[in-house]
């Protein structure tokens, strides 16, 4: 998993589909918001804002993967008038799994992502009988 709003999204994508070409097609990007207030300020990325960043993000690197001619135009981007290379080998696009366990990293990932990775602190339940 990575914090998405820490990279570029289109440098991203070019890593990404470059790496998805050379393993055939073998390539899942994890994504998810963040959660470390301290990253965000070393960064310079506003931690407030990290769930819309990341949704653009994600946008962003799906219209790059699959769009012939890729045009994304929003306050921070506008990205039209280029060709984008190489395409990854996976159609549509990089399988990326949305990780996270608050109701906005589920939203994302229900309506954005192609799978879920929950976080490995989740809490598990035991069945009535089993030992602690």
């Amino acid at each position: 998993m990575l914090v998405l709003p820490y990279h570029n999204p289109v440098e991203l994508a070019k890593y990404a589909a470059s790496l998805d070409q050379m393993s055939g097609g073998r390539v899942i990007l994890g994504v998810g918001a963040g959660a470390m207030t301290e990253e965000f300020e070393a960064l310079g990325v506003p931690f407030r804002q990290r769930g819309a960043l990341t949704n653009e993000c994600m946008a962003i690197m799906k219209e790059l993967w699959t769009s012939p001619d890729p045009h994304y135009q929003s306050p921070r981007w506008n990205l039209t008038g280029f060709k984008f290379a190489p395409k990854p080998v996976q159609q549509p696009a990089i399988p990326l799994w949305v990780g996270g366990s608050s109701p906005g990293a589920l939203r994302r990932a229900a309506t954005m992502g192609d799978g879920w990775h929950p976080p490995a602190c989740l809490p598990t339940s035991s069945a009535p009988g089993d030992k602690k």
